[in-house]
């Protein structure tokens, strides 16, 4: 496979995940559907993997605050959106655990950076 290709599929990868992310923060849920702590781990779960995957898309352990500081802004888009879909509606609850998730995923994504740097390169034969 070429660099080149890698980097397509690794923006794809992104991209595809921000769009199911949003389909189904929008997606019409029936009121109770899931319990109110699942709900806030899998908000912060999928703002992990999003902002690991944003990452790993885009440089790699660069512009991190600013990767963050989208994906929050994306996430609180969303929850204006769900305000004007019943039974969705705007929770700052949603919001925080999105922000947790972020934070983690920026942790998680410097993490993954040092090892890399610090890893031994493989010499060509």
């Amino acid at each position: 496979m070429t660099r080149n290709t890698k980097t397509i599929l690794r923006i794809g990868q992104f991209w595809l995940l921000l769009a199911v992310v949003i389909t189904a923060s929008l997606y019409p849920l029936p009121p109770g559907s899931l319990r109110h702590g699942l709900d806030k781990i899998l908000h912060c779960a999928t703002y992990l993997s999003l902002m690991v995957s944003l990452d790993f898309a885009f440089i790699s352990g660069r512009w991190l605050l600013t990767k963050l500081v989208l994906l929050l802004f994306c996430s609180w888009l969303i929850e204006i959106a769900q305000q004007y879909l019943p039974p969705r509606q705007f929770s700052l609850g949603d919001l925080l655990a999105n922000l947790a998730g972020l934070v983690l995923g920026l942790l998680l994504a410097l993490l993954i950076e040092r090892i890399r740097r610090n890893r031994p390169r493989r010499r060509a034969l």
